[in-house]
């Protein structure tokens, strides 16, 4: 017999694309496809929060009319074991569901998707039994598989949850990690552009102060092997868990299989890792044509923003803002387009009328609320610089002098009942907010002493 010898690498680039049996994501057997994915992280007492995911297309079932509605009239079943055979999760019910119209569904592949999470979970094997029957059309679909479920009791990352959106979301519902809604993707299969959400654990103080500790996110494909950088940013020692999120815009790289990986590095060493595998597709000239309105957009909304459409600092949710930072250059610009089309007060027009007022609020900050001072700010980045642009121009406006002092202070008064003291304590230009009459900003609790009038 000949013997073969395959070299190390080429074992592991087979098994790293090709994955193990029973491995994240799975497809479904039978006369309904769907795709199961799953995701771990830290729960209490050292036990593992479980979390799987499903997506299904819409079209796939068959439609059932009710009261003039056409649905989708279907049933769920879910068995998950431990490796002793021990039923840790059984849960089944019916769904019904509202179809999209045939003319969407032309215009877009739409899935339904749902989850359920395991929450105290030992580590060890798993074996998930799950089947999807349409009830109306008597089809089914089943998934019948094993895999692991990690411990996270020393330093370590999560798994990496794939995603097709995150947005910053206070309303409690599905798919929720603290303040944000993370959108999975159960077919890990991407065009445009994807997201990713894990988290820490275990970070103790850092010994060694001169070699600091760093999140990298890279990914690289089954054909070129070289590893692009998404993220690399430095990280405290926070008690209690961390989580990471960041996005990429993938609609210019190739088709084909993906790795996205998280490290925790310090100096030259991998202190912990994680990663996804992900594939990316190019589906046809419907999408084509979504990118080139895409594409125009955000050229309408650079023209619009005269290079201030980024400055969303005082107008934007936290999140937002954090994701901003994290993201791509393209990534960015579809963060920001989704944020001011949202904000856009007349979708109807060509211009966004919300954007080009931002600009010019901008634009009159940087221009009149300078610090004139080495070191000193632009003057959207000033105090004054900042209320101006969150709150738009005064209705009335005060430049007097501290008669102590000798010093300016500015007041500005709105028409709502907003009202803003500034004082330049050190009399070199630099306006401070005082005083503040609404419960949006603070007020210095010793303001008095330096405008005695108010």
């Amino acid at each position: 017999m000949r013997r073969i010898v395959i070299p190390a690498w080429a074992v592991g680039i087979l098994l790293f694309f090709f994955g193990l049996a029973g491995a994240f994501p799975i497809k479904s057997k039978g006369a309904l496809d769907f795709w199961v994915d799953g995701a771990s992280f830290a729960s209490d007492s050292g036990q593992t929060w479980q979390e799987i995911y499903w997506s299904i297309r819409a079209g796939d079932f068959t439609a059932r009319d009710t009261l003039g509605r056409k649905m989708a009239l279907f049933r769920t079943e879910i068995l998950l074991k431990d490796q002793k055979g021990a039923l840790v999760l059984n849960e089944g019910w019916n769904s019904l569901s509202p179809l999209p119209t045939e003319q969407m569904l032309k215009q877009k592949d739409m899935v339904l998707l749902d989850q359920v999470e395991a929450r105290r979970l030992k580590p060890g094997s798993y074996n998930l039994l799950m089947t999807i029957t349409d009830l109306a059309g008597e089809k089914q679909g089943m998934v019948d598989t094993i895999f692991d479920v990690p411990g996270y009791g020393d330093l370590g990352l999560s798994h990496i949850e794939l995603s097709s959106g995150i947005a910053v979301d206070s309303i409690p519902g599905r798919f929720k990690k603290g303040s944000l809604t993370v959108k999975p993707w159960p077919s890990r299969a991407f065009d445009d552009e994807l997201y990713y959400y894990y988290e820490i654990y275990n970070l103790a103080p850092a010994a060694d102060t001169l070699n600091k500790r760093y999140l990298r996110v890279l990914y690289f494909s089954e054909k070129d092997p070289a590893q692009k950088i998404i993220s690399h940013k430095e990280i405290a020692s926070n008690p209690g868990p961390l989580s990471d999120y960041g996005g990429l815009r993938i609609d210019d790289l190739p088709e084909g299989r993906y790795r996205l990986r998280a490290q925790l590095i310090q100096g030259s060493r991998i202190l912990a890792n994680s990663y996804a595998n992900f594939e990316i597709t190019h589906p046809g000239m419907i999408m084509l044509a979504e990118k080139e309105k895409i594409a125009g957009e955000i050229a309408q909304m650079e023209r619009d923003g005269g290079g201030y459409s980024d400055r969303i600092e005082y107008i934007g949710a936290k999140q937002q803002i954090d994701l901003l930072s994290k993201l791509d250059e393209n990534g960015k610009k579809e963060l920001l387009r989704r944020f001011w089309k949202q904000r856009d007060p007349l979708p109807e027009t060509k211009e966004n009328e919300a954007l080009i007022a931002h600009a010019q609020r901008c634009r009159y900050a940087d221009q009149n609320f300078a610090e004139n001072f080495a070191g000193g700010l632009k003057g959207s980045q000033t105090e004054r610089g900042r209320i101006y642009i969150k709150y738009g121009p005064w209705d009335d406006r005060e430049i007097t002098t501290n008669a102590l002092q000798n010093r300016p202070y500015d007041i500005w008064s709105y028409d709502n009942g907003r009202k803003f003291i500034f004082f330049d304590k050190a009399g070199i230009g630099k306006f401070e907010l005082l005083y503040s009459k609404t419960s949006e900003e603070k007020t210095d609790p010793e303001y008095r002493q330096y405008i005695s009038d108010f």
